[in-house]
């Protein structure tokens, strides 16, 4: 293996990275690990929902998913990376579970979808810089967070 293949490797699995860490900080509900995710000027779309800028995108999920559900689970399937040069696509298949009440485990609010992402090779690291998630399904009970 040369060099530029390991290189397109690690770039890889830098971009899987994120994706993976911006969903366990949304189940840790911990923000600043979402913020540091993020470019400045990064764009976050949902449901026809935009959020413009990285402090925005991180409001959101505190001041709607934080208040409708006392825990969230997402489990990220299959994730696909193209790279071309220091900017990168993906798209990763996401189920996600929102329990309103943690003690009422079969009382839950389910969907499911693909995360795209763009994102960027920074002097920090890969950064996202657009990510869009299509819902292509819901089950359980409605869903009080519109998506």
């Amino acid at each position: 293996m040369n060099e530029a293949d390991l290189q397109r490797l690690i770039d890889e699995s830098e971009v899987r990275k994120l994706v993976q860490e911006h969903y366990r900080a949304l189940d840790e509900a911990n923000y600043d690990a979402l913020h540091s995710l993020y470019t400045d000027d990064a764009v976050f779309e949902i449901g026809g929902q935009i959020q413009r800028g990285r402090q925005a995108i991180v409001d959101t999920p505190g001041t709607n998913i934080g208040r409708a559900y006392e825990v969230t689970y997402h489990h990220i399937g299959q994730i696909y990376v193209d790279l071309d040069g220091d900017e990168a696509r993906g798209v990763a298949y996401v189920v996600a579970y929102h329990l309103p009440n943690a003690a009422e485990l079969m009382k839950h609010e389910d969907g499911g979808g693909k995360f795209h992402v763009t994102a960027r090779r920074t002097e920090d690291g890969w950064r996202l810089t657009q990510a869009r998630l299509e819902v292509v399904f819901a089950q359980g009970d409605p869903m009080r967070v519109h998506v």
